[in-house]
């Protein structure tokens, strides 16, 4: 890449509202690549947040969160803008988060699925429960 081409990306970053949480690395001179720069744009699209996570000016994953009444949902993707994860974290009357739902796509292409309990003071429970009722059932040592 050429340095002007370089230089004009790097302005259009430093100067974009949308951009947050730069991060640059320079390596060894034995290294490649020489250096790396992160970020995120945060944005909203379709009613959704959404954050795309870059990587040397190139999108590498991207997520996708909807609230609503008593739900938040937020959706994973991949550079190739594939589904890798979801979770949806259920909230009480009050807006209160009780518990939630995850779904991962392991490299293996293995779905995993799990809710946990979530206490007043937003602390995860250890277990994982394998379905809704179970993590409903489960009483927290921690209230």
């Amino acid at each position: 890449m050429n340095y002007r081409r370089e230089q004009r990306q790097i302005d259009d970053i430093l100067n974009d509202k949308t951009v947050r949480n730069i991060k640059g690395y320079i390596n060894s001179p034995s290294f490649v690549p020489k250096s790396v720069l992160l970020y995120e744009k945060h944005f909203i699209r379709n009613n959704k947040d959404v954050i795309e996570y870059y990587l040397n000016h190139e999108l590498d994953s991207y997520f996708e969160t909807q609230t609503l009444k008593y739900f938040i949902i937020s959706r994973g993707f991949g550079k190739d803008h594939t589904l890798f994860t979801t979770e949806v974290t259920y909230l009480n009357k009050r807006g209160k988060p009780y518990m939630c739902y995850s779904e991962v796509l392991r490299s293996d292409n293995v779905l995993k699925k799990h809710y946990r309990k979530i206490n007043s003071k937003n602390q995860y429970s250890y277990e994982a429960f394998d379905s809704y009722l179970e993590c409903l059932k489960y009483k927290p040592h921690i209230a």
